[in-house]
């Protein structure tokens, strides 16, 4: 959300489930910032940012997404560099819904996804194959959050 605000992106998940003749779906969730950022290994500037007052406020999040059964349906619609957003089930004991984020590149007629890999490095796989691997994760993949830059 703070970059839609910013006007650096723009959610483009209902415009391409549409042109997909698919509906979207939306993950709900209260994120509380604080127990976000506990969970990560922070530099000490972040830690500051971690205190700031108004992070300690939980944030109801709408989160438009494309069941993981309908992406590869919805692909052909996805513009080349877009940003997806990997949405997970809402579980209580996690808090985000999205856990990982990539790009959408488009190489001879076929998507794939580009990300940072667990190894630290630049990863692309056919978007099929990604999606093949998502349905092993024990915190359940729900769907693909899709975003355009505005810049």
């Amino acid at each position: 959300p703070n970059n839609s605000d910013a006007g650096l992106l723009k959610d483009i998940t209902a415009s391409v489930a549409e042109k997909a003749g698919l509906k979207v779906k939306q993950a709900l969730k209260d994120i509380d910032k604080l127990a976000w950022f506990k969970t990560q290994k922070l530099r000490r500037e972040d830690r500051v940012l971690a205190n700031a007052p108004e992070k300690h406020a939980a944030q109801k999040i709408e989160l438009n997404y494309i069941a993981i059964n309908d992406m590869l349906t919805a692909a052909k619609h996805i513009p080349q560099g877009s940003l997806v957003n990997i949405v997970r089930e809402n579980k209580s004991n996690k808090p985000v819904l999205v856990s990982h984020q990539g790009f959408i590149i488009w190489k001879k007629g076929k998507a794939f996804f580009r990300h940072a890999s667990r190894e630290q490095k630049i990863s692309e796989m056919p978007l099929e194959a990604y999606i093949a691997s998502m349905e092993k994760m024990p915190w359940k993949v729900v769907g693909f959050n899709i975003n355009q830059f505005k810049i």
